[in-house]
């Protein structure tokens, strides 16, 4: 199995020696793909204690375009108020949880649905509860990546800027998302409710008023490199001379047909 490398992060937390552990690893062999991480509870457990366990996990792993808990039992509320103002994304809370409802949950995930569509298909009786909570701080600076081939593309283009920006990513989420949908749903798309979009990146543009677009065949041949630049330079703090050099070492042609995927044909 392979891991999940970007988009939605999830957690299972159930109560018992190994419920979570267990459900967990049924629903990522089915898949194929480890979705799903997983935090056994004791039955004793404080709220603190699962807290600071959560907490530690979204250090450690990047969350921006959302987390999803789904949990055995207990107040979704009380979890929900406890993490969200460690979030720079969005949180969505299911109780009740069971190995049906990871499996379609991982499906969309892995069909790079965004956190909100997710919260809407998941179809919940009355017995089951979903929440979905958004930071409260001011709305994190994002790029966002597309491709009009697909979103494996444009997550191939959000992993080449991860790697170029390195620590100035901590203060700038980068969000790999559908083509089609920006182009025909503009800023009403997810990444515009959720972040302060500052940029797109991609092989075709959506053409979102107001939000500058660079494509990525200009940044191969060099000519948008400048632009990008000066363009983040407004919003966050980067060493500029070292993000180009890192820029067009990252999209020179001689990097960019490692991952020949992103290429659009009609345009090489």
């Amino acid at each position: 199995m392979t891991d999940v490398k970007t988009g939605i992060k999830s957690i299972v937390l159930a109560h018992g020696y190994s419920t979570a552990s267990s459900m967990a690893n049924v629903a990522n062999r089915l898949l194929n793909k480890n979705v799903f991480q997983a935090y056994d509870m004791p039955l004793d457990i404080t709220l603190e204690k699962i807290k600071a366990q959560l907490i530690r996990f979204i250090g450690e792993y990047r969350a921006d375009s959302g987390l999803i808990l789904l949990v055995d039992m207990g107040s979704l509320n009380q979890l929900g108020n406890m993490l969200i103002d460690h979030l720079n994304g969005p949180l969505l809370l299911f109780d009740h949880v069971n190995t049906p409802m990871l499996l379609e949950v991982g499906q969309y995930i892995l069909n790079n649905k965004s956190i909100t569509e997710i919260k809407e298909k998941i179809d919940t009786n009355l017995s089951l509860k979903k929440q979905l909570l958004l930071p409260k701080k001011k709305k994190k600076k994002a790029i966002v990546t597309c491709c009009y081939t697909g979103i494996g593309s444009a997550t191939q283009i959000q992993e080449i800027l991860l790697k170029c920006l390195g620590d100035t990513v901590s203060e700038l989420a980068i969000i790999s998302y559908d083509y089609k949908k920006l182009a025909e749903n503009k800023n009403y798309e997810a990444p515009f409710q959720l972040y302060d979009v500052i940029m797109i990146v991609g092989t075709e543009d959506p053409k979102i008023n107001q939000i500058p677009y660079i494509g990525l065949d200009h940044l191969i041949n060099g000519e948008a490199v400048g632009e990008f630049v000066q363009q983040l330079k407004k919003e966050v703090m980067i060493e500029a001379e070292d993000l180009q050099k890192e820029l067009i070492f990252r999209f020179s042609i001689s990097k960019i047909v490692e991952n020949l995927t992103i290429l659009d044909p009609d345009k090489c």
